[in-house]
């Protein structure tokens, strides 16, 4: 059970480390510094 367990994480990590996009936080941070996030957000 616990080799079936490791590698089913180890298809997880590799999938997820494949599907990573560099500019991810950049979007994020682009995201949350629009005016009309920020006013959803109740950020000050």
């Amino acid at each position: 059970m616990e080799k079936k367990l490791n590698i089913s994480l180890l298809v997880v990590a590799v999938f997820l480390v494949t599907n990573f996009d560099p500019c991810s936080d950049n979007y994020v941070y682009a995201y949350l510094n629009r005016a009309d996030v920020q006013e959803a957000l109740h950020a000050n």
